[in-house]
């Protein structure tokens, strides 16, 4: 049957920069043709106010084009519903049960996640739940370890495992898909470096960000499934999860730094006395020796965002899944021979739409399942306790200046 996206948030930050974007590159391809989205949001954008907050988005990021655009706004109905009121839901219900009773149906949550659950509850007292229904979620999954398994219930008595799609944007970047093919000798690796520094403050995300830091953001997710990512043809992610040793107090405080940039605490949403990290720099290692170095950050000097790897005899690979999208030969511990990996232009909303083309199709190879969640938050949670309990020291850095 035909894909139906049920876009909840639609009007929020995550739609506006990455999903109509992407939804938008899909249409110009040709393979959103036959296909509807129903934008689910609180505000009142019925009729041709939502297609106004299209035409906002898509000029933001320079995609605007007036002769196609009529054509793309086709694709599109909007439905203002109170995430919080069972009557919108059952008005919903009655929405889809019409002229998409013979769509499959993808429930896409780009909301916050602390009301994943309130929504989840109401869809499935709905009804909204049953026949083929899948549903697609974003990063983080849950606050800790504890809040996911009480995710993982909820989710469970709404649809099966098979039909939840679990996304990491990062598990979209073809760059990062392609590491196994760099690496001709995995027994041989002594380090690897993932990095993820952007220069970029925390913006308007204060709420988000303050309960979250820079680790639950990028560090406890995107880094980790790229690691996993490089071992993909001997074993899975999980596998490669699971070689991750649970670093211990002692090794926590030795290894790890993290850092909080002046200004953060006036941040809209942040609390005051607020000591969520910003910047974090911390070694892991695996079970059979090997040093995994994880870094990344908010307002820091310059946007850094690679995959390096090095072999016992100091040769090794450099890959930029950033903005310059290049992989270098590593030679004496220099970067040797670079060649660009692809066009770099567009690569975010490329791989938004290749992660959503691939739910279309129910192929959830890069998809993350539960089993690897609960190995994140394995290593997550005992990382954060130690900072959260103040047993490394938060150092004060200004925007922009190089740590």
């Amino acid at each position: 049957m035909t894909p139906l996206l049920i876009l909840f948030g639609a009007t929020g930050d995550l739609a506006s920069r990455k999903l109509i974007p992407s939804l938008y590159y899909m249409f110009t391809q040709g393979t959103l043709k036959g296909r509807r989205i129903v934008s689910v949001a609180r505000r009142d954008l019925s009729g041709e106010k939502y297609h106004e907050f299209l035409k906002e988005s898509l000029s933001k990021v320079g995609k605007y084009d007036e002769t196609d655009f009529k054509a793309f706004c086709g694709h599109f109905e909007y439905f203002q519903l109170d995430f919080s009121s069972q009557d919108s839901y059952v008005k919903l219900s009655e929405l889809l049960d019409g002229p998409y009773c013979n769509y499959t149906k993808f429930f896409y949550l780009a909301v916050p996640q602390n009301i994943y659950v309130e929504i989840l509850q109401n869809l499935s007292s709905s009804g909204l739940g049953q026949g083929d229904a899948r549903i697609i979620i974003e990063k983080p999954f849950g606050f800790d370890r504890k809040s996911f398994d009480e995710l993982e219930l909820v989710l469970s008595q709404f649809v099966s495992e098979s039909h939840i799609y679990r996304i990491d944007h990062y598990l979209g970047k073809s760059i990062l898909r392609s590491l196994p093919r760099f690496i001709p000798n995995r027994d041989q690796i002594s380090e690897v470096y993932v990095n993820s520094n952007e220069i970029l403050g925390v913006e308007n995300r204060g709420d988000f960000y303050d309960i979250n830091g820079a680790f639950r953001d990028v560090g406890g997710n995107h880094l980790l499934e790229a690691f996993a990512l490089i071992f993909k043809e001997e074993q899975d992610r999980l596998e490669s999860l699971k070689q991750i040793v649970t670093p211990s107090d002692e090794e926590i405080v030795s290894s790890s730094r993290i850092g909080q940039y002046e200004g953060y605490s006036e941040i809209e949403g942040v609390q005051d006395g607020s000591i969520t990290e910003t910047y974090f720099n911390i070694t892991l290692k695996t079970k059979d020796g090997i040093k995994l170095n994880l870094e990344g950050g908010k307002g820091l000097a310059e946007i850094k965002k690679y995959v390096k790897v090095i072999y016992k005899d100091n040769s090794g690979f450099y890959v930029d899944y950033g903005p310059d999208q290049k992989v270098c030969e590593i030679k004496d511990g220099e970067e040797f021979v670079c060649y660009d990996f692809e066009d770099s232009k567009d690569h975010y909303v490329r791989e938004y739409a290749m992660l959503l083309e691939e739910a279309f199709k129910s192929n959830k190879e890069y998809f993350i399942s539960n089993e690897e969640v609960e190995e994140q938050w394995r290593i997550t949670d005992a990382i954060l306790k130690v900072w959260r309990d103040r047993k490394v020291n938060l150092f004060k850095y200004k925007k922009g200046e190089k740590i």
